[in-house]
């Protein structure tokens, strides 16, 4: 049986390989059927930011009520400067986003653990970072499509809700 040459690579294939992969070699071929990771578009970015200042916001204002100075002006100045670079689309601020969302799950909770709180405390603040995980990495993880923009939405909408109804219970406690 004569081989033919793979025109991308010039390798001798057999035929039937030829045939099968639209005149490619093996290796040519599934290099050239890779799916490309694609960034989201830009209309993830925007509920992204509004997430980030929603969180500056709430968690600000519940830090300082509580007594956190320090902690709270840290939180409110990291969530604002990003909530405002994902609201220029600026590409470095997802990579910044996802982190600080990851992160936040296992810093609220290491945090809260130092004041010995009860285990139900706990839960609850591992929670509120899920949801606020959940969204940020819906929103700007990966390609963006109807499916991940409506989860986005809602466990951004549920960290929202929540940390709101914190707020509002610590100010009228």
């Amino acid at each position: 049986m004569e081989k033919v040459q793979c025109f991308n690579c010039e390798s001798l294939i057999l035929p039937s390989t030829a045939e099968r992969n639209s005149g490619q070699c093996a290796p040519c071929y599934k290099a050239s059927h890779v799916e490309p990771k694609i960034p989201p578009n830009n209309s993830a970015y925007y509920p992204a930011g509004l997430l980030f200042l929603g969180a500056a916001l709430s968690t600000g204002i519940l830090f300082l009520h509580l007594g956190f100075g320090s902690a709270s002006i840290m939180s409110i100045v990291i969530d604002g400067v990003i909530g405002f670079h994902l609201l220029l689309r600026k590409e470095g601020s997802r990579y910044y986003a996802i982190a600080k969302a990851i992160l936040s799950v296992f810093g609220a909770v290491v945090i809260h653990s130092f004041s010995k709180p009860e285990i139900a405390e706990l839960v609850y603040v591992g929670i509120i970072q899920c949801f606020m995980a959940a969204s940020i990495l819906c929103f700007l993880a990966g390609k963006t499509t109807l499916l991940r923009m409506i989860l986005g939405y809602l466990f951004g909408s549920l960290y929202l809700l929540i940390c709101g109804g914190a707020v509002w219970f610590t100010l009228n406690a």
